[in-house]
């Protein structure tokens, strides 16, 4: 038998957790159900989704498609602010959080059963879709399933090398694509251009042939 760790009753009851945000509640009528606390936390539930939002176009932006520490860090903070917006607002209307998962684990399953999780009628094509892109990547990271891999894509999908250049001393950075897929597909560039050109190419190519909203209507 493994030895239990004793862990904060934050990571291990959502109710209690949710009753002591009452401490860090300082906005109008908290805790009363009124409107206005109604519209403080859901307002700034919106918001906090916002600013994770913003922080993952940067990932596109800044960081050339990949996820930082530095920027895994600061979204890890934005999903703490989410989640306290969310039990906020749970507390403000009675609801009990796990309630809200068992509500949305059910609705899921439904439309897993009748074929509608995806919305339409489509859902099965979409369903294969994302089926193969998922045994891609799990195949280019040696792994059986996909369980944190679509992240990794641009280490165990695409493999960087450096090349020597045309021109004496100038050498080439080159990505090629591992999956079976794109046994041809390979992108270079100068060492003059930089990495980042590269890095552009290699997640463009990512969203157009490893993902099942990218291969829409072509497989």
């Amino acid at each position: 038998m493994s030895e239990q760790v004793d862990l904060p009753l934050s990571q291990l009851d959502l109710r209690n957790h949710m009753k002591r945000t009452i401490t860090t509640a300082v906005y109008p009528f908290a805790g009363l159900g009124d409107v206005q606390s109604l519209m403080y936390v859901a307002l700034g539930l919106a918001g906090e989704a916002g600013e994770i939002a913003n922080q993952i176009k940067k990932v596109a932006r800044d960081d050339g498609g990949m996820v930082t520490p530095a920027r895994r860090s600061t979204v890890v903070d934005e999903l703490g602010d989410v989640i306290w917006y969310w039990l906020r607002l749970c507390y403000e209307l009675g609801i009990d959080p796990y309630d809200v998962l068992a509500h949305n684990e059910k609705k899921l399953a439904e439309r897993a059963a009748n074929g509608t999780v995806n919305g339409d009628k489509r859902g099965a094509q979409s369903r294969r879709a994302a089926q193969e892109w998922e045994a891609d990547l799990a195949e280019a990271a040696g792994k059986p399933d996909v369980w944190a891999v679509p992240q990794e894509a641009v280490h165990h999908l695409i493999t960087h090398t450096t090349e020597p250049g045309a021109t004496a001393g100038l050498a080439m950075f080159v990505a090629r694509c591992r999956s079976l897929r794109c046994p041809t597909w390979e992108r270079r560039v100068t060492q003059a251009q930089g990495f980042g050109p590269l890095q552009q190419k290699v997640m463009a190519h990512i969203m157009a042939e490893h993902t099942p909203w990218g291969r829409a209507g072509r497989d």
